[in-house]
């Protein structure tokens, strides 16, 4: 549970990355 949860961070992280640049 906590790897997705790590992995569901990680694709938000991922994803305002995306939005600032």
């Amino acid at each position: 549970a906590n790897q997705a949860i790590g992995f569901l961070r990680t694709l938000r992280e991922n994803s305002s990355c995306n939005i600032n640049i």
